[in-house]
C-alpha cells in the first residue's frame, strides 16, 4: 500500500477544489464573465481567487474561492480596484451569486453588485 505524504495529499486536495470551482463557475471569470481556463497562457488564464486572502488565513475551501481571469485578479490584488466578500457557493432564490463586489472610489468603497 502506498503511503501519501501530507504535502502530496494537500496538493491533490487543492487540485480537486480548483476543478470544482472551475466547473461551478462554468470556466468563466465571476467578475467580468470572460471564458478562461486555469493553466492557459497568461492573457486568457484563470486563477482561483481567495475571497478571504490566503495571506490572511483564508481557507482553500470552495465557499472562499472563485474563478477570476488574470485581468480581474490583478484588479483585485494589484490595482486594488475591487473588494469581494461573501460566500462563493451561495445563491439567492433567483440563482444570483452572493459574493458582494465593491469598487474603490475616492471616499472608500461602493457596492457595485453581487456575483
Amino acid at each position: 500500500m502506498e503511503v501519501i505524504s501530507e504535502k502530496r495529499a494537500i496538493a491533490k486536495a487543492w487540485e480537486i477544489v480548483k476543478r470544482f470551482i472551475a466547473a461551478r463557475d462554468k470556466y468563466r471569470c465571476r467578475l467580468c464573465g470572460k471564458a478562461c481556463r486555469y493553466g492557459d497562457p497568461i492573457e486568457t488564464r484563470a486563477d482561483p481567487h481567495h475571497i478571504i486572502f490566503a495571506s490572511a488565513g483564508g481557507p482553500d475551501e470552495s465557499w472562499n474561492l472563485l474563478y477570476l481571469c488574470r485581468g480581474c485578479h490583478d484588479l483585485v490584488h494589484v490595482i486594488k480596484r475591487f473588494y469581494l466578500s461573501g460566500n462563493a457557493d451561495d445563491r439567492d432564490p433567483a440563482g444570483k451569486g452572493c459574493v458582494k463586489v465593491e469598487r474603490q472610489v475616492e471616499s472608500g468603497f461602493e457596492v457595485v453588485g453581487f456575483i
